[in-house]
């Protein structure tokens, strides 16, 4: 037992039984966090369940492991429901998974990791996220997907983190939106705030008024979690950061400085 006193942060509140353990020690569950988490017989997790807060349907994950004969991970794969934007309240849902893929030597060193994502509402795609550079020992990672970080911008795939379905739902209602490259990213997140009433108060520069439906639109969708209060902020992102960021861009806009200003 430990005394209230002795720590500044603890788990007071915690109800008793939350964690539950299998007769080795592994964790199982973990019910204030709604978890629920197997285990092979090498002591490797396999599965973690975690349901859609409050009985909805968006929000749950599942994600699976699989590992070879030596305990070496192969495969992971995160399913989880996400739903189509919409501008009424008959949303649309469904299963998007992604996997990862892990290819190693014969010693259990990863060579490379591939990626790809199976949804019921767009293509498949495959592609290769990492590839591990040796010498004498791992000297580093060649990732040939991301941006150099002496770059001047981030792409507009990287910046958004658009969905895909909600990218093709956006192109059937906004005909500038021709294909997934940076112009048409900025144009369908410019439709997203149209959508959800963000955009106005973006033009009167209320950026407040404006984060509060992309965090929770009307039909109690988040659309960016990154931003402040949506629940999967940024590391260091602040609402004063995103007006301070605002503020800085806007004379660029309105100088004919950015990539936007020109569509």
């Amino acid at each position: 037992m430990a005394y209230n006193q002795n720590y500044d942060t603890d788990i007071d509140n915690q109800n008793a039984g939350n964690y539950v353990y299998d007769k080795i020690g592994n964790l199982t569950a973990d019910h204030a966090e709604h978890l629920k988490i197997d285990w092979n017989m090498q002591n490797k997790v396999t599965h973690i369940n975690k349901p859609s807060p409050n009985g909805g349907v968006s929000g749950g994950l599942d994600i699976f492991y699989e590992y070879d004969a030596l305990g070496n991970r192969v495969r992971k794969a995160v399913s989880r429901q996400v739903q189509i934007l919409s501008t009424s309240q008959n949303q649309q849902y469904f299963t998007e998974t992604t996997e990862t893929y892990y290819s190693r030597d014969a010693q259990g060193n990863v060579l490379s990791t591939y990626n790809s994502v199976v949804s019921a509402y767009a293509a498949a795609t495959f592609s290769q996220e990492s590839v591990t550079l040796y010498g004498s020992a791992r000297l580093g990672e060649y990732r040939p997907n991301e941006q150099d970080a002496n770059a001047k911008s981030l792409p507009a795939t990287r910046a958004y983190q658009l969905l895909r379905p909600t990218f093709k739902r956006l192109q059937k209602i906004e005909p500038k939106i021709k294909d997934f490259g940076p112009v048409s990213q900025d144009l369908a997140v410019i439709k997203v705030f149209d959508v959800v009433g963000a955009l106005e108060s973006i033009k009167k520069g209320d950026i407040d008024k404006a984060i509060a439906p992309l965090i929770k639109d009307q039909w109690g969708n988040t659309q960016f979690a990154s931003l402040p209060g949506g629940g999967q902020e940024a590391a260091g992102m602040s609402i004063d950061k995103v007006k301070t960021m605002f503020k800085q861009n806007i004379v660029k806009e309105l100088n004919n400085k950015s990539d936007i200003a020109t569509h």
